[in-house]
C-alpha cells in the first residue's frame, strides 16, 4: 500500500487521556496521541506513469490522520467527521515523502469547549508532505466536523 510507517510518537500518549480506549483499529493498535509521523515510499505501488507518487496515494497517507486522532482525543462524548478537504501538488514526489501531525491538548481542550457550548464546530488543519530535503510536495487542508453528542446537528 506504500504507506511504510505509521509512527505514533510514544511520549505523551498515556498523558492525552487515551489511555482504556478501545483498539479497534491499527490506528488505536498504534496508540495514536499528541503526533503521528507517516512515511510514503515510492515503490512499485504508489508510483504513476511518468515515475512519481501518484496523487491518490498522497491523499491516501494523510486522509484520515486528524480525524481519527480527534475520535481519540475526545472520547464517546464527540462525533466527529471528515467535512472537507483541499489539496494541492506543489511538486513531483520523486522519493519517500514524510508528514507529521500534531494535536496539542490546548486545541483539543478547546474544540471540546466550543463544541459543548455552540453544539458543532469545524477546524481546518494543515498537512504538508515533504521530501528528505524539507522540500514540500503536497498539501492538504482538512477541515473536520465535531459535534458534542447532545447537540444537535448531523451524524
Amino acid at each position: 500500500d506504500g504507506v511504510r510507517g505509521v509512527d505514533a510518537a510514544a511520549p505523551g500518549a498515556a498523558a492525552d487521556g487515551l489511555e482504556g480506549r478501545p483498539e479497534s483499529s491499527v490506528f488505536g493498535q498504534l496508540g495514536i496521541g499528541r503526533e503521528v509521523r507517516v512515511r510514503l515510499a515510492l515503490t512499485w505501488r504508489t508510483r504513476n506513469y511518468v515515475g512519481t507518487i501518484f496523487g491518490g496515494s498522497l491523499y491516501g497517507a494523510v486522509d484520515p490522520i486528524y480525524m481519527v486522532m480527534l475520535i481519540r482525543a475526545l472520547g464517546p462524548e464527540f462525533v466527529v467527521w471528515d467535512q472537507a478537504a483541499a489539496i494541492r501538488f506543489l511538486r513531483p514526489g520523486r522519493s519517500t515523502l514524510q508528514a507529521t501531525f500534531r494535536l496539542e491538548p490546548e486545541a483539543v481542550a478547546a474544540i471540546a469547549a466550543d463544541a459543548r457550548a455552540q453544539g458543532r464546530v469545524t477546524r481546518d488543519f494543515e498537512i504538508e508532505l515533504v521530501d528528505a530535503e524539507g522540500r514540500v510536495c503536497f498539501t492538504c487542508t482538512k477541515t473536520i466536523f465535531v459535534r458534542h453528542a447532545s447537540g444537535s446537528g448531523r451524524d
